[in-house]
C-alpha cells in the first residue's frame, strides 16, 4: 500500500463543523432514542457505569449520502475510564519563541547565558570541531578505499559512507568560514535577545548546553535537550576513565541504586526543575532508574558492556489532567504506529518530558513536542451514551463514502463495516483560528482492536455529539 493510501486510511472520518464552544462545556442535544425516558447530559461518569464492561452488539443496514448500500456489524467492548469527571484542556504547542526561550533559560540556569549556535562559537571551539571533521574525513576515505579493495568489515554500505564523508567535508567549508569572523570568546545573551537554538550556561557548577531541534516543516514538531557539556564531569566515580553510556533502565526492586539521593527527594527535584522551566501542570507517566553501561577499555568497540550499574533516577512526564496522561490514553497511544510517529495538524502527537536525577542534580533533560497548558475547564457535562449510539448508527455512513472513495472496499459489493471497540477519551481537536493551539475533549472513540497496522475510527464528541472534523490531509506518518 502506498505512503498516500497509509496516510488516508489514517484519518479519523468526520463531518459537522468544529467550534470552540465545544470545550465550554455547552451542550447540543441530537435526538434521543424513542423508547425510555429521555437522560439530561452530566458531568458524573457514574452514569456510564452500567456500560463499562459490558458489550454493544448491534448489526443494521444503511445507504450513504451518496446512495451506497452498506452493512454495520458492531460487537463492541465498551470502557470508561475510572474517573469521577472530565474536563477540557486547552494547550499551546511550544514554539520556542523569543519569550519561551528567555522563560527557559532563566529557569534552568544559575549564571549568565551565552549563545552556542555554529554562527556565534569562539574560533577556539571552532578549531576543535575542524579537526574532528578534518579527522572523520580520513576515516572515512579509508573505510571507502578498504571497501573497494575488499578488506573491510564495516556495517555501513559504500552509499552510507558516501553520505557521511561528503558531510564532513561540507563541514569543513563551513568551519572554515566560520573561523573567519570568529568571536575570541562566548557572547553573552544581550538584551534578552534570544537569538538562535542553542545556549549554553551553568547550573550548581556544572556546565550545560541546551539546544531545540525543530523541523515543523515536515511535522517533526521540536525536540529540545539539556545535556552536560562535558559528560565526564557527570559520570560516577565508578565510571571515571572509561567508555559507556547511560539509559533509562526498568525500576526493578532487587536492583541496587548507587544514587544516594533518595527516589522521592529526586522526583522532587526534578518537579521543580520543570516548573522553572516553565512547565507546569504535567502528569508523572512512571519512573525508572539511571542506568550505566561501562567498557573498562575507554577504546573497546561498541558492543557488550564489561558491567552495567543503576546510580540516578530517571522520570517521565506528559500533559494531562486529574492524573491522565493523555499520550498514554486515548488517540496517541493507538498512533504511534510501526511507520513512526503521527503528527496531526503540523504537530505530533507525542508529546512527553524526561528528567535524569542524580547526586550532581538534574544532569538531563529532553522535552519531546512540548505543549504549554493554557487553561482547564472542569466538569463538563458529557451526553448519555444512548445519545451517542444513535448518532454513530445516523452517521456512520460518512466513513464507508469516505473508505469508500478510497479504494478501501474494492471488489466489495456491498461494503461492511465492523468495530470490536468503544472507549471514552481525551481527544485532541484543533483550534481553526490558530495553528499554535488545540483542546483536549472527552470522546467517544469507535474502533477496531485489531493488528491493523493502520486503524481506523469513528470519533463522537462526548459533549454535544459532533462528529469530529479531522480531515485526512492533516495527517501524517513520520518515520
Amino acid at each position: 500500500m502506498g505512503k498516500k493510501k497509509m496516510i488516508l486510511l489514517m484519518c479519523m472520518v468526520t463531518m459537522g463543523i468544529f467550534a470552540l464552544s465545544a470545550c465550554s462545556g455547552e451542550e447540543v442535544e441530537p435526538d434521543v432514542p424513542e423508547q425510555g425516558q429521555k437522560k439530561e447530559s452530566s458531568a458524573d461518569l457514574s452514569q456510564f457505569a452500567d456500560c463499562d464492561g459490558d458489550t454493544w452488539m448491534e448489526s443494521w443496514n444503511g445507504k450513504t449520502a451518496s446512495g451506497l448500500d452498506f452493512s454495520a456489524r458492531l460487537n463492541v467492548y465498551m470502557s470508561v475510564p475510572k474517573l469521577k469527571r472530565m474536563s477540557t484542556v486547552e494547550v499551546r504547542k511550544y514554539v520556542f519563541n523569543n519569550e519561551d526561550k528567555k522563560k527557559m533559560m532563566e529557569g534552568i540556569f544559575d549564571k549568565d547565558i551565552y549563545y552556542n549556535d555554529d554562527n556565534k562559537l569562539p574560533k577556539s571551539v571552532l578549531k576543535q570541531y575542524l579537526s574532528g571533521a578534518e579527522g572523520s574525513v580520513e576515516y572515512y576515505e579509508d573505510q571507502l578505499q578498504k571497501m573497494k579493495d575488499g578488506n573491510t568489515e564495516s556495517g555501513s554500505s559504500q552509499s552510507e559512507m558516501e553520505g557521511l564523508l561528503k558531510e564532513q567535508r561540507e563541514n569543513i567549508k563551513k568551519y572554515k568560514k566560520l573561523m573567519k569572523k570568529a568571536p575570541r570568546d562566548f557572547q553573552k545573551v544581550q538584551d534578552d535577545d534570544y537569538e538562535g537554538n542553542s545556549f549554553l550556561g551553568e547550573r550548581e557548577g556544572i556546565e550545560y548546553i541546551l539546544r531545540c531541534d525543530t523541523d515543523e516543516g515536515t511535522g517533526q514538531g521540536i525536540t529540545i535537550d539539556m545535556s552536560p557539556s562535558n559528560e565526564d564531569v557527570v559520570k560516577p566515580d565508578r565510571m571515571k576513565g572509561k567508555g559507556g553510556y547511560c539509559y533509562s533502565g526498568e525500576t526493578g526492586k532487587e536492583l541496587e541504586n548507587d544514587c544516594k539521593m533518595k527516589k522521592e527527594d529526586a522526583e522532587k527535584l526534578a518537579g521543580e526543575f520543570l516548573q522553572k522551566a516553565g512547565f507546569t501542570d504535567l502528569v508523572q507517566e512512571e519512573e525508572s532508574v539511571l542506568m550505566w553501561n561501562v567498557w573498562n577499555d575507554p577504546n573497546a568497540a561498541r558492543g557488550d558492556p564489561d558491567e552495567s550499574f543503576a546510580d540516578g533516577w530517571v522520570f517521565h512526564y506528559a500533559p494531562g489532567v486529574d492524573g491522565v496522561s493523555f499520550p498514554s490514553f486515548g488517540i496517541e497511544a493507538d498512533y504511534q504506529t510501526e511507520a513512526g510517529d503521527v503528527t496531526y495538524k503540523g504537530y505530533p502527537l507525542n508529546c512527553r518530558i524526561q528528567v535524569s536525577v542524580t547526586d550532581k542534580g538534574v544532569i538531563h533533560a529532553i522535552w519531546f513536542n512540548p505543549v504549554e497548558v493554557l487553561s482547564v475547564t472542569p466538569d463538563v457535562k458529557l451526553l448519555p451514551v444512548e445519545n451517542i449510539k444513535n448518532i454513530i448508527k445516523e452517521d456512520i455512513g460518512v466513513l464507508v463514502d469516505y473508505l469508500s472513495e478510497n479504494g478501501f472496499f474494492a471488489g466489495m459489493n456491498e461494503p461492511v463495516i465492523n468495530f470490536n471497540r468503544m472507549d471514552l477519551i481525551y481527544y485532541r481537536i484543533s483550534d481553526p483560528k490558530d495553528k499554535e493551539r488545540f483542546t483536549y475533549v472527552p470522546a467517544w472513540k469507535l474502533r477496531r482492536n485489531t493488528n491493523d497496522r493502520i486503524p481506523f475510527s469513528f470519533v463522537v464528541n462526548a459533549m454535544d455529539g459532533s462528529v469530529l472534523e479531522d480531515w485526512d490531509s492533516e495527517w501524517q506518518i513520520v518515520s
